[in-house]
């Protein structure tokens, strides 16, 4: 075993173990920070557990496997918290699996908590900014525990050739393993970012067409195999165009962002809403009856109907929307979409500021 290839082990337990954690943070389970940082920490432990495995030895007492860099990765992840519990799990993994518990693995132990503690402050101090200083500087506090371990355990002294073969490796490596770490995250953040702005609307950040046409292929597929019913919304505000020719396309864009503002803390959480072209929204409300989507419905116009929208320094106004409700299974997958249209084109030549339920 070869250091070249337990720093390939490492960037392949790191690579996997990121794709596992990419999965779970879209679980609801997660939803509260405290239980991703306690994911980091589980998930850095095992990698930290398994890649002791593939150690390599550098002389009588020395092993190089690089279990540390993971506290240093749980930390950067997860915090205080993370590192913590990514030490723990691996000194019990050390004294468990790799000699049971003597004098070494207590030693050993103690030191390696004592990194995730140093580590986890480290990159939780505010003051002390940059990933690369923060990296560096968690390298040398292993560093220096590794010759306090050395000591404490084997009495060896600076001199020991231990060090020359441990030390320019495990720094070496520690530095190729911060620049994949931050390379990947830097990758997943830039596909994330993309992805958002692939379904999401720049103005309004509410969802787009193209999203709106996925959620609304999958909302109706959930409807139809639960027999539950499935309401459209489309939404417009009114004299809209009178709002750009009188205050500017600024103004109208405020208004925009105010009315999607509102739409969000309107709507439920499983409520999908878009922004459909233009000063037109759509919401889709999955498992909502008619009288329940149209309630909700009245409640927006409402809402919307008593606000005053600030669109410059002095000048605010005040606006009302028009809208169509369209129901399944009361109306086919099909027609969905063109009766929640037509109702919203009724409510339009019957006076504006209404909600017209279609009714086949």
């Amino acid at each position: 075993m070869t250091i070249i290839t337990i720093l390939s082990v490492t960037f392949t337990l790191f690579f996997f173990s990121k794709q596992l954690i990419n999965a779970l943070l879209h679980m609801d389970l997660l939803r509260f920070e405290f239980r991703k940082r306690l994911m980091f920490g589980v998930v850095y432990g095992v990698c930290g557990i398994l890649i002791m495995f593939f150690g390599v030895p550098v002389s009588d007492h020395g092993i190089i496997d690089f279990r540390y860099f993971f506290i240093i990765i749980a930390a950067y992840y997860g915090g205080l918290h993370a590192s913590i519990l990514a030490a723990v799990l691996i000194a019990g993994g050390r004294a468990l699996l790799f000699g049971g518990l003597n004098e070494a693995s207590i030693t050993a132990g103690a030191f390696i908590l004592l990194l995730g503690v140093l580590s986890g402050i480290i990159f939780a101090y505010k003051r002390f900014e940059g990933y690369w200083a923060k990296w560096s500087v968690s390298l040398l506090v292993l560093m220096a525990l590794l010759y306090g371990n050395s000591w404490f355990t084997y009495g060896l002294e600076w001199s020991s050739s231990l060090y020359k073969f441990l030390f320019p490796p495990m720094l070496a490596s520690g530095l190729i393993v911060a620049y994949c770490v931050r390379y990947l995250t830097q990758r997943d953040e830039l596909f994330q970012q993309k992805d958002q702005e692939a379904t999401t609307d720049f103005l309004t950040q509410l969802a787009n067409v193209r999203a709106f046409d996925a959620a609304f292929n999958r909302l109706f597929i959930q409807a139809e195999s639960g027999k539950e019913p499935l309401a459209l919304l489309f939404l417009d505000i009114d004299y809209f165009k009178k709002i750009n020719d009188t205050y500017g396309h600024p103004a109208g864009d405020a208004v925009l962002r105010e009315l999607a503002a509102i739409v969000r803390r309107t709507i439920r959480a499983e409520d999908v809403a878009s922004r459909y072209g233009g000063e037109e929204f759509s919401i889709l409300l999955p498992n909502c009856s008619p009288s329940g989507a149209y309630a909700l419905a009245e409640n927006l116009r409402s809402t919307i109907q008593k606000c005053q929208i600030v669109v410059n320094d002095k000048q605010s106004v005040g606006v009302t929307v028009s809208i169509g409700i369209a129901c399944y299974p009361e109306v086919g997958q099909e027609f969905l979409i063109d009766y929640a249209d037509q109702a919203l084109y009724q409510a339009k030549l019957s006076g504006r500021n209404k909600t017209i339920l279609w009714r086949s």
